[in-house]
């Protein structure tokens, strides 16, 4: 990337990190000190994508994002995700942010190639709050040493508000401690007095299985999912599509994009299509996977939808970086989808029914 970017544009990205740095690491240094924990080829790019911004009149998004305060890395996506469209198509895309006529989506967009279709774009940043995120540590590490345990059994686990770090590996070593117990028996785990957890069990119904899973109590059985973070995702995606007022249709397509950094695949598919669960096939003798109807697609709240898409940051450790892209059919619908296509650039394109068996 050249460097003969304008100097106000620079300072101004400077600052955004600063600000995106003194969240991340509450640190009290000085700024001229925190600077050497800033990747500067992400204050190039920041920079520039700021220029590029202002450049194709939508000033309003970067003001956005330099006065977003502590919500700097919600709107960072949608700006950068606005400069990606505009290096891959120029002046050949219409983009409005936030416009004030009509649709209250994020972004209006219409592409030259099909003038006649609108595309309306939500965005939905799945990050986690600040007691999401500290709670998902723990549940990271449990998952992680109990994957090591060699027995075919689901695992489902709550925590009270008052259990906290300090209290994981001795949690961790009670549950194998208690691993031979009944099925749907919730066993309390105490500290003093007081249960600050509990975890229920479940035999695993999968020969391929040779290890323990988390899990969720469902109707029939343990579903392969840690509730939480399947219903979060979920739920994202509900109140995204509140902002369609308009149905889907071949005209007008419907997007939600959601960053997804810190979601498994598994659980965002199970969240849009239903919960996998696995049944006998005597045709085959062996066991073939299918989905409850309990995803997103499935329930009223889509009805305006045309597909779901999320991203990922390509290179983890930068503050900005281009997006690798998967997108989640509802229904195929051929002009839709060619124009949708056309728009965005996909590693991943999935299927659209509830037996879907690709894999992860």
């Amino acid at each position: 990337m050249t460097r003969d970017i304008d100097a106000e544009f620079v300072e101004k990205a400077t600052a955004i990190l600063l600000s995106m740095l003194k969240i991340d690491l509450n640190t009290g240094e000085d700024e001229s000190i925190k600077l050497k924990y800033i990747n500067r080829e992400d204050i190039f790019q920041l920079a520039e994508n700021l220029r590029l911004l202002e450049e194709y009149n939508l000033k309003n998004l970067n003001e956005k994002l330099i006065t977003s305060g502590r919500k700097v890395s919600d709107f960072l996506t949608e700006h950068t995700f606005a400069a990606e469209l505009i290096r891959n198509h120029g002046w050949k895309v219409e983009i409005k942010y936030e416009p004030q006529e009509g649709r209250k989506t994020d972004f209006v967009i219409i592409l030259d190639e099909f003038k006649e279709k609108i595309f309306n774009i939500q965005m939905k940043n799945s990050s986690p709050t600040e007691r999401e995120n500290r709670r998902e540590k723990i549940y990271q590490e449990i998952k992680k040493e109990l994957k090591k345990v060699k027995r075919a059994r689901f695992y489902s686990i709550s925590m009270h508000e008052d259990f906290t770090n300090i209290y994981t590996s001795s949690f961790i070593e009670f549950i194998k401690q208690n691993i031979n117990q009944a099925d749907n028996v919730k066993i309390p785990f105490y500290v003093g007095n007081k249960s600050l957890a509990e975890v229920c069990f479940n035999e695993i119904n999968n020969p391929q299985c040779d290890c323990m899973l988390p899990g969720v109590s469902g109707d029939m059985n343990f579903i392969n999912i840690t509730g939480e973070e399947r219903g979060h995702f979920y739920n994202a995606l509900k109140k995204a599509a509140i902002s369609f007022s308009l149905p889907s249709e071949n005209n007008n397509i419907n997007l939600i994009i959601s960053e997804a950094n810190n979601k498994d695949n598994i659980d965002i598919a199970e969240a849009i299509y239903g919960a996998e669960f696995f049944v006998f096939d005597s045709n085959t003798d062996s066991m073939k996977m299918s989905r409850y109807e309990n995803g997103f697609y499935h329930s009223e709240d889509s009805r305006n939808v045309t597909a779901v898409v999320t991203m990922r940051k390509r290179e983890e450790s930068r503050k900005i970086s281009s997006f690798s892209k998967k997108i989640f059919f509802k229904h195929i619908h051929e002009d839709a989808g060619e124009a949708i296509l056309a728009l965005l650039k996909f590693d991943r394109i999935i299927g659209s029914n509830n037996t879907i068996t690709h894999r992860y």
